[in-house]
């Protein structure tokens, strides 16, 4: 093993500008690399054919914080974005250059499905070879058979239909 520090030490978040000063505070010490991992490892075990919501990720107890504890959609988006905006994934689409993929989240909405990039599995692999305290039995944990299923949302009237099926009118 390196002595490079590696994602899962890294810390900081993003936050708003219009955040309170409260929400500054956390950003700067949030141990968001150990988030990430746990996003990369999570969307690892299901790939290459599925993905998650940053809701699944966090409803689902798939990302926790130091106190073991879920955190919350609006995080896990956050850390989401961070590992979009790096390279590691990006969101799932019906086909190349197709729409992006969502699935139901709460009664009525839905969220965007995200998938590693091949850049973001060879750093799944790493972060899952550096042997963390924990990683085997997390990799278990994911094998979900209820994970995000692959919907199409027809944007005209809100439908959601399984990839692959056309809608009909």
């Amino acid at each position: 093993m390196s002595d490079q520090p590696s994602l899962w030490d890294q810390t900081g978040g993003k936050v708003g500008d219009d955040h309170p000063l409260t929400s500054h505070k956390a950003a700067a010490t949030v141990k968001s690399g150990s988030q990430k991992a746990q996003i990369l490892c999570a969307l690892y075990a299901v790939w290459p054919d599925r993905g998650y919501t940053g809701y699944d990720l966090s409803t689902r107890g798939l990302v926790l914080n130091a106190a073991s504890l879920p955190i919350s959609p609006n995080q896990t988006c956050t850390r989401l974005l961070e590992l979009r905006e790096t390279g590691l994934v990006e969101f799932k689409r019906e086909f190349p250059g197709g729409p992006i993929v969502e699935a139901v989240t709460t009664p009525g909405n839905t969220g965007q499905v995200h998938c590693l990039t091949s850049r973001g599995q060879r750093t799944a692999i790493t972060l899952s070879a550096n042997e963390r305290p924990g990683i085997t039995s997390y990799a278990k944990k994911v094998k979900d058979p209820y994970i995000a299923h692959d919907l199409v949302v027809d944007r005209s009237d809100g439908r959601t239909v399984p990839r692959g099926v056309v809608p009909q009118p």
